[in-house]
């Protein structure tokens, strides 16, 4: 997982092994100003980012109901980052998920 930080968006790229053992890629950019901004991929889907020291988070909606939420933190020496996940998957069901990130140096 790689984060680009700039002045109002963070971009994010993913690369890994999914839990059905399939390789997969991510990319995002997410404005981080704190303000409602709609998403390109998803008609109606408004997503909240605000970057803060050690963390980014984020809560999409879409009809004013919340769809998900997530944030990454980091700790302060930058070797662990945790990612916490909530919303609703393709089947309508919910879901939460909390992955620990080790860095390799």
């Amino acid at each position: 997982m790689r984060f680009e930080i700039l002045e109002t968006e963070v971009r994010i790229d993913y690369e890994g092994i999914n839990a059905s053992g399939q390789h997969e890629t991510s990319s995002q950019t997410l404005n981080v100003d704190g303000e409602p901004h709609s998403h390109p991929a998803v008609a109606g889907l408004i997503v909240v980012s605000r970057l803060r020291p050690y963390s980014l988070e984020s809560t999409a909606t879409k009809d004013g109901a919340v769809l998900g939420d997530g944030s990454y933190s980091v700790s302060e020496n930058g070797d662990i980052m945790t990612a916490r996940i909530r919303g609703i998957d393709a089947s309508g069901r919910t879901f939460e998920q909390t992955i620990v990130f080790d860095r390799a140096h």
